[in-house]
Formats: C-alpha cells, structure tokens, sequence
C-alpha cells in the first residue's frame, strides 16, 4: 500500500508538470505516461482519468492551504497581524508550488461534475476565510467606515492569487520579499496602514 501511494504521488508529480507546461486540455493520459516512463494504460492503475488527475492535484493544494489556515489560527493574533501573517505564508507556499498554485487559478474550470462543485467548495472556503478577517476588521473599528468588506476581499485575494503568475524564480526579488511585501500592501489596502510586526 505505501508503495503504491508513493507511485500515486509521482503520477499526480508529473502530471502537474505536464498540465503546466502544455495546459490542461492540450495535454494528453499519452504525455503523462511518457514523462513517468510507463505505457498509457498503466496510468489507469492510478487514476481513472485526466481529470482526476487534475482534481487530485487540486485536491494536495485545498489540503496544504487550509493547514496554513488552522496554523494561523493557531497563533491567536489580533485580526491585524492575522490577515498579514495569512497572506505572507500563503504567498510562500504559493511561490514554492507555483505550477500548482498556477493550475489551480488558471485550470479549475475545466473540472465537471461532483469535482467541479468540490472545488467550488473549496474555493468558497478560501474566500470567506479571508472575508472574515476583514469583516472582523471592520466591525472593531480598524478599517474606514465606508469600506464595502466584500470589495475589498476580492481585491485583497486577486492581488494574493495574482503573484503565482508573474513571479518568475531567480530574480532580484526573493520569495520570502514578495510575500512580505504583499502582505504588507494587502494590510494598508484593508487597514489604511502596516500593523506594527511583533
């Protein structure tokens, strides 16, 4: 069983290379099993499409992004330091597993059916966590009276889900900058200021 589930873990690999470097519909069961060096109808051993695959992969990114949720949970920051402590772990998770991170934002649509609506579902999970925190903001007071909390959350998560897609390895800018960085800018959007770093 371990051993089969560490085969499993190296089809879901290179397959999100694959999807990545080819885009999902572009890319065939016969690429996969290529770029794993076994003959196609072995892949069925594994999954039982391209799109489990897909969902699979999607399902290792919904996994790893709600346990940086219970981690910051966790914590017990003010909503301050909560929102930007989120944003830059996520940011850092994000850069690390930037071809999944760029499948899961450019290529979910194209799921049908029951993991069309699991993603949904995981998709509205990661909104309204991020909408909490700044409706939380809101009612204490720390933001400005007027701000419409559900604008401000969709332009907090597309600067957020937008940096998988321009940042590009090697340059002058580390990961751990970026996601600073961000994190910093999302806070003075939502609070007119950085909180102070504890």
């Amino acid at each position: 069983m371990t051993r089969r589930r560490n085969r499993d873990d190296e089809v879901l690999t290179v397959a999100m290379k694959v999807f990545y470097e080819k885009g999902y519909l572009a890319a065939s069961l016969q690429d996969v099993a290529a770029a794993v060096g076994i003959k196609k109808g072995s892949l069925y051993y594994y999954m039982t499409s391209k799109e489990e695959m897909l969902f699979r992969i999607f399902q290792q990114a919904h996994d790893e992004s709600t346990a940086i949720m219970d981690e910051v949970d966790a914590l017990g920051l003010p909503v301050q330091d909560k929102l930007r402590e989120y944003v830059r772990r996520l940011i850092v998770w994000y850069l690390a597993n930037r071809e999944r991170a760029n499948l899961y934002f450019t290529e979910w649509h194209h799921l049908t059916g029951d993991y069309a609506e699991t993603v949904r579902g995981h998709r509205r999970l990661f909104e309204s966590y991020v909408r909490k925190m700044i409706l939380t903001a809101h009612e204490q007071g720390l933001t400005k009276a007027d701000m419409d909390v559900k604008v401000m959350s969709f332009f907090v998560l597309s600067a957020v889900t937008s940096v998988p897609t321009w940042y590009r390895p090697g340059g002058s800018w580390s990961p751990d900058v970026v996601a600073s960085q961000t994190a910093n800018l999302a806070c003075t959007a939502v609070f007119g200021e950085i909180p102070a770093t504890r």
